[in-house]
């Protein structure tokens, strides 16, 4: 069985990517969910495009020096890859990316990602490097947002750029 990473192009992507899609949708039409019941659909997705890589997800790790983003990812039990901060869907990413808190969260992590569950944001020593935006399937306090341009291949160029993350060695994560 072909393995399912960035290195084996035969695979798709979007199987996880449809499954994602229509969880969000059950969990978003809801009124008793808040963000953290995404944590686990999001894991979910992350480990499941990075099977082939051994990605794992914590979900509120410990806090460290610089803040508790909501999701910590490793490849195997150890090897940090990166951290995720999650917000609500529909939420401003515009203005959270302006916050003292992902201000501090970019500064502090070499590979980060922020998501509303809709928007992937990738953020690089600091800088925003790549950013996706999934359709929506459901009516709420982002229809107003511009239409999404991405899908599955996107996204999984996204998250295998974050999969892939090396930090130098003179820089902690």
């Amino acid at each position: 069985m072909p393995s399912k990473n960035a290195s084996n192009p035969s695979f798709s992507h979007a199987d996880p990517f449809e499954e994602y899609l229509g969880r969000l949708a059950e969990l978003t039409g809801r009124s008793d969910v808040s963000e953290g019941s995404y944590y686990g659909e999001l894991k979910s997705l992350l480990e499941s495009i990075g099977r082939g890589q051994d990605i794992r997800v914590l979900p509120l790790p410990r806090p460290d020096e610089n803040g508790a983003p909501d999701l910590r990812v490793t490849r195997g039990e150890s090897h940090l890859v990166g951290y995720v901060e999650v917000k609500r869907p529909g939420a401003n990413l515009e203005q959270i990316e302006m916050s003292p808190q992902l201000k501090r969260y970019r500064d502090g992590y070499p590979n980060l990602l922020l998501t509303d569950a809709y928007e992937f944001r990738l953020y690089r020593q600091s800088r925003n490097v790549l950013r996706v935006h999934l359709p929506q399937y459901w009516i709420g306090k982002a229809a107003n947002r511009t239409a999404p341009k991405d899908g599955p291949n996107e996204l999984g160029e996204l998250l295998d750029a974050f999969f892939d993350f090396e930090p130098s060695p003179s820089r902690n994560a």
